[in-house]
């Protein structure tokens, strides 16, 4: 590994203000209660990401595990996302789309804060948000009106997205020496420091510390410790395809929460089955 990603959430602290919302939403329970007085100000509460470009690592996972659920079974030959984790997950989001709380704009969204209704001040928090879009927000809010908090708290567990970004060999490389050389070298302190630097991105090892220059950057590192690089499997993305659109299908009341991830599991099973 030679960086770290991590997301987190973030606030548009004047919107929350406006609406009488003095405490930040950090559990589900909590947007369930703020969610109707920011629709009552014409303001979304939770911005989404629903396009089939935007990756489930940043959208309906988190909230899988906050809910306690898996992607896939322990032995990975079949999914787990239809179980009652999952239902309970997409229900909480389902209801918070029907009740105006997630903006209409989820279903094209990708996962970038531009020109989505959270970076144009119409959805008041997200919750899988990299440090570069938490310093955009501060650029175009100000930066008194962004707040970072911790990862959001479902009823089993806190839970976010993060990964470690690494350099691998391929197998059928005919320089192996030469590669490793070059792994070694990347994998120093001194280079990941800098490369955690030149990026933004936080450093994959306890024993280097990336000197970030940035007021939030405490924030994003606490949220380390509730990040989830995801489920490896040779066939996540496809997976991914497949349960996407079921999403929407329920987010938009043409399927139940549970008749959509069904769908979706006999389909992504199916996939896994012929592997």
């Amino acid at each position: 590994p030679i960086y770290q990603t991590v997301t987190t959430t973030i606030y548009n602290k004047r919107l929350l203000s406006d609406a009488g919302v003095a405490t930040p939403p950090a559990t589900w329970e909590e947007i369930k209660a703020a969610a109707p007085k920011l629709r009552d100000k014409g303001v979304a509460l939770l911005d989404y990401s629903t396009s089939d470009d935007a990756s489930l690592n940043l959208n309906f996972y988190p909230l899988l595990w906050q809910a306690g659920g898996r992607v896939f079974a322990e032995d990975g030959a079949r999914v787990a996302f239809n179980g009652p984790e999952g239902v309970e997950a997409l229900t909480f989001l389902t209801d918070l789309y029907q009740q105006g709380a997630i903006p209409s704009s989820a279903m094209d969204n990708t996962n970038r804060l531009g020109g989505q209704a959270l970076g144009r001040r119409q959805a008041a928090m997200g919750y899988s948000v990299v440090l570069a879009d938490a310093e955009l927000a501060a650029r175009t809010w100000g930066r008194e009106n962004v707040l970072v908090g911790g990862p959001l708290q479902g009823p089993a567990r806190e839970a976010a997205f993060g990964a470690p970004g690494a350099l691998a060999v391929s197998a059928k490389s005919r320089h192996q020496t030469e590669a490793k050389k070059f792994l070694t070298f990347m994998i120093q302190p001194e280079q990941i420091r800098s490369l955690g630097e030149a990026s933004g991105y936080l450093s994959p090892r306890s024993d280097v510390v990336v000197p970030i220059d940035s007021p939030y950057a405490r924030q994003y590192q606490a949220a380390l410790a509730s990040a989830s690089a995801g489920e490896p499997h040779t066939a996540s993305r496809r997976v991914m395809s497949l349960l996407a659109p079921e999403i929407r299908a329920a987010m938009t009341g043409r399927k139940s929460p549970a008749a959509a991830l069904d769908a979706a599991a006999a389909a992504a099973d199916e996939v896994l089955r012929s592997l």
